[in-house]
């Protein structure tokens, strides 16, 4: 019996008492996030580039559309500093979304094309993300 019981775990099927693994829809929505932000958005980002100021001063409307597009997508900010008076030359902050949306946020940030934005992605919870911090800032601050 000891040996049957063996047999049937090394094949990969679970005993009566365990449940499976959920993998396959976890594993399928990190490499939606990877492939969306990463691999897309890498792209995206060297055309857009050419055409975002590298630094400011910016207008207060861009600012102002830049945090309406982090409500859009689902996110909330929970750091946000534009430097410099009256005018900001540089914006930093942190935004935490749902990870089904990290990939489209940072989409709309490579085609908002009136600041350009570094990211910083970081899933939080272990083994599976429940909530994803998007770090940004524009070219030029440093520390952060």
């Amino acid at each position: 019996m000891k040996e049957e019981n063996q047999e049937s775990n090394g094949s990969g099927s679970p005993e009566a008492g365990e449940q499976p693994v959920e993998s396959s829809g976890r594993r399928n929505f990190m490499k939606a996030v990877v492939a969306g932000a990463v691999v897309t958005g890498g792209l995206a980002a060297v055309s857009s580039a050419q055409s975002a100021p590298t630094c400011g001063p910016f207008p207060a409307e861009d600012l102002k559309q830049l945090t309406s597009i982090i409500q859009a997508y689902g996110g909330r900010l929970v750091d946000y500093f534009p430097c410099g008076q009256p005018d900001p030359n540089a914006v930093f902050g942190t935004v935490s979304i749902r990870p089904d949306g990290a990939g489209a946020l940072i989409q709309a940030f490579l085609k908002f094309d009136r600041i350009r934005l570094n990211c910083e992605v970081f899933p939080l919870g272990i083994p599976y993300p429940d909530v994803v911090n998007i770090k940004f800032k524009t070219p030029g601050v440093g520390g952060y």
